[in-house]
């Protein structure tokens, strides 16, 4: 089964590169551009990985992990 990956960073470049990485190595991969998009998207998908930057606008990602660790998004049964 294909391992799903969720990229947040804000730079373009740098989102295009972690994508085009995580996709060569195999990942089914979304990416997004700030922590509400991010929030938007985990709540709907479930995904292996979370891979965040940390300093974002609107939301960060150290934030966007606070929020998704106290609803419980994320977490496995």
């Amino acid at each position: 089964m294909t391992k799903r990956i969720l990229i947040a960073e804000d730079d373009y470049s740098s989102r295009e590169a972690l994508t085009e990485l995580a996709i060569r190595e195999g990942f089914d991969v979304i990416s997004v551009a700030d922590g509400v998009q991010l929030l938007s998207i985990v709540k709907t998908g479930k995904f292996d990985v979370v891979v965040t930057d940390l300093i974002m606008p609107d939301l960060n990602g150290e934030s966007a992990s606070d929020i998704m660790r106290l609803k419980g998004i994320g977490r496995r049964s």
